[in-house]
C-alpha cells in the first residue's frame, strides 16, 4: 500500500468513527483479503492447494434493483442468497473514497476493509436473516436507503436479477505465525461467472497475512487474474 493509500484509509476510519456517533469503530474492523481466481473451476483450485476442507454448499444468489439501477449507480447493492434452504440479504455499501463516507450509518452495519492487491476500500454490510424473494430487505435495510435517497423505498418497486448458481467451499489453513485461518472459496457459475477467494484476519498483520497467501497461491499455481480490483454485480449489463 502507498503512503498517500496509508493516510487515505485513516483518514477514512476517522470519518467512519464519526459516522458511528463517536465510537471507535476502527479497532473492531477486520479485513478481508480477496482474490480473484481465474482457474476454470473450484474443485481444480481446492485440488491445487490440498487443504483441509471444513465446509462446503451450493448457493443461489439473487440481486435486487430498481428498474433505472438507481442502487447500483451509487454504489450500493441489494443481494439475497440461498445456502443451505436458508435465505439471507445483505445490503452492501462500498466506500472507496474517504469522502465517499455517507453521515448516517446505521449501528446494525459491519464495516470492514476490503483489501485487493490492487484496490482496498471499506464495505460496509447490514444483514436480514428473515429475507425471502417476496420482501429483501429488513426495516432496518428500507430506513437505510430512505435515509439516504429522500424516497420511500417501499413504494419503489424492486427488480430482481438472477438466479445466480454457485458454490463455496471453505478451507483450513495454518499462516506461519500457528494462526489458523478459514479460506473461502466462493464461485458464482453461468454468464457471468465469478471465483474469488478471500480471508478474514485481523487490521495489524493484513498485509503479511496477504503476502504470505499470495506466495502460496503462486507456488501452488493458483491462476490469479490480471486485475485485482473490487468487482461489483454485472447487473447493468442484464
Amino acid at each position: 500500500m502507498t503512503k498517500r493509500s496509508k493516510i487515505n484509509w485513516i483518514l477514512g476510519l476517522g470519518l467512519l468513527v464519526c459516522a458511528f456517533g463517536g465510537k471507535n469503530v476502527g479497532e473492531n474492523i477486520q479485513t478481508q483479503l480477496l482474490w480473484h481466481i481465474c482457474d476454470s473451476d473450484i474443485e481444480s483450485v481446492h485440488k491445487k492447494l490440498a487443504l483441509p476442507l471444513i465446509k462446503k454448499f451450493d448457493h443461489s444468489t439473487y440481486y435486487f434493483d430498481t428498474k433505472d439501477k438507481d442502487l447500483y449507480k451509487n454504489k450500493y447493492a441489494i443481494r439475497l442468497r440461498k445456502e443451505n434452504n436458508k435465505w439471507l440479504s445483505t445490503l452492501k455499501m462500498d466506500l472507496n473514497e474517504p469522502r465517499d463516507i455517507p453521515d448516517f450509518i446505521p449501528p446494525t452495519m459491519k464495516c470492514e476493509k476490503n483489501y485487493y492487491k490492487d484496490e482496498q476500500f471499506l464495505n460496509c454490510t447490514a444483514q436480514y436473516k428473515k429475507a425471502t424473494l417476496e420482501k429483501p430487505l429488513s426495516e432496518t435495510q428500507e430506513d437505510y436507503l430512505e435515509e439516504k435517497f429522500q424516497k420511500d423505498i417501499k413504494a419503489i418497486p424492486l427488480v430482481s436479477f438472477g438466479p445466480f448458481e454457485g458454490q463455496v467451499l471453505k478451507l483450513k489453513y495454518q499462516a506461519q505465525d500457528k494462526k489458523n485461518l478459514i479460506l473461502v472459496l466462493d464461485e458464482v457459475q453461468g454468464k457471468f461467472k465469478t471465483f474469488e477467494i478471500s480471508a478474514q484476519v485481523g487490521r495489524v498483520k493484513d498485509e503479511v497475512y496477504f503476502q504470505e497467501l499470495n506466495a502460496l497461491f503462486l507456488s501452488k499455481k493458483i491462476n490469479l487474474c490480471t486485475e485485482q480490483k473490487g468487482r461489483r454485480p454485472p447487473i447493468l449489463d442484464l
